[in-house]
């Protein structure tokens, strides 16, 4: 019977695997799941990755309790000698690694005496879970595993019938986490094909991601303190303005800001990603644009007189021209995302291209 500390522990687990999007990120939510699951059946650490070994793909560690060299080490050296590769055709869902090799065999090899021993780790349980094959996915597994060392026992059935109580939760959290950062994917490829400036911060105004545009503006040089404080500033007046929003009106836009660098000016501007893009929370969508390309943009009466456009029509030609997707063109203009993709097939029917990318090719010098 589960101690009154083990149910606390055991309850910990379940609150983060049914919402895993709540948090900053995989390795926060495999953390808020391993910490609490190895005190409570006393493991000596921990991992959690997800691979595809029909693909013969790298595992992505989204945590463990080790040190930093584990990882590269895994991918590099041992992933081909793990008993990993053997378990997962044998669809093993819940298990200890003894129960599937000789493992007075198994103590001889590099892997064990090279990658386990150094770190301790002999006895190895293990949870498998198989999460749905989409897109180039064949089938991949998320792999939890708890370990004890040498001194430790080994795990016993009640301890794996916990593993086992758990599946469920955790194969519908990590195909939760999969489907996500699908989704997240698809708009970082967006962001990185757009000609200006990408900055992503997450809600606490941290940065998570940066554009390859942006990097060709810091030329190998970081943000300097000061414009990263000012970034900030702007960044926090666009989250401020969201959260004082009434729940069924859009957000004030944030004023733009000019950020020098050299002799080269950009125009900073923030808006929010809402929910569900880059994760449950949203994040901060900070672009600079430098202000040669601002000068050489069109403006709207230009685009509308030369293709005969509505208004809205031509605020979503300029849209597209900085390479913001339907999502959000439709936060910048305060419409449904239906709303953006009808405006931009009448575009398209009036200026005789097929593809957004064509536009810019309509306007020469742009």
């Amino acid at each position: 019977m589960l101690s009154l500390d083990q149910v606390r522990r055991l309850k910990e687990v379940l609150r983060a695997t049914s919402a895993p999007l709540s948090f900053e990120s995989f390795s926060d939510f495999a953390r808020a799941v391993l910490t609490p699951l190895i005190d409570l059946v006393g493991g000596h650490g921990g991992n959690l990755f997800i691979t595809d070994v029909k693909a013969n793909q790298k595992p992505l560690f989204l945590w463990h309790t080790y040190d930093p060299e584990l990882v590269s080490e895994y991918q590099d050296r041992f992933f081909d000698e793990s008993p990993i590769r053997l378990m997962v055709p044998q669809g093993v869902r819940v298990g200890q690694t003894c129960e599937y090799v000789d493992y007075e065999q198994f103590q001889k090899t590099a892997f064990y005496n090279e990658f386990l021993a150094p770190r301790r780790i002999h006895h190895m349980a293990t949870l498998m879970a198989r999460l749905p094959e989409q897109g180039r996915n064949q089938g991949s597994v998320g792999i939890l595993g708890l370990h004890r060392n040498p001194t430790q026992e080994a795990f016993s059935a009640e301890e794996l019938e916990i593993l086992d109580l758990l599946y469920n939760p955790v194969e519908g959290a990590l195909h939760t986490l999969l489907l996500a950062g699908n989704e997240r994917q698809k708009l970082e490829q967006a962001f990185h094909s757009m000609p200006v400036g990408v900055l992503v911060l997450n809600w606490k105004l941290e940065r998570v991601y940066t554009n390859p545009a942006l990097e060709e503006t810091l030329v190998g040089q970081d943000l300097a303190s000061t414009e990263l404080a000012r970034i900030q500033a702007i960044a926090r007046q666009a989250r401020d303005l969201y959260l004082s929003r009434a729940a069924d009106e859009p957000a004030a836009t944030a004023e733009p800001l000019e950020i020098r660098r050299g002799e080269r000016r950009f125009q900073l501007r923030a808006t929010v990603l809402p929910e569900g893009l880059m994760s449950a929370r949203p994040h901060l969508l900070c672009l600079f644009e430098e202000q040669a390309a601002l000068r050489a943009r069109p403006n709207r009466s230009q685009i509308q007189s030369v293709f005969g456009l509505t208004n809205r029509e031509a605020e979503v030609f300029l849209h597209c021209l900085m390479g913001l997707t339907n999502t959000q063109i439709a936060h910048e203009m305060k419409v449904a995302p239906e709303t953006v993709k009808h405006h931009l097939k009448n575009v398209f029917e009036k200026t005789g291209v097929s593809r957004r990318s064509q536009l810019a090719a309509l306007l020469p010098g742009f």
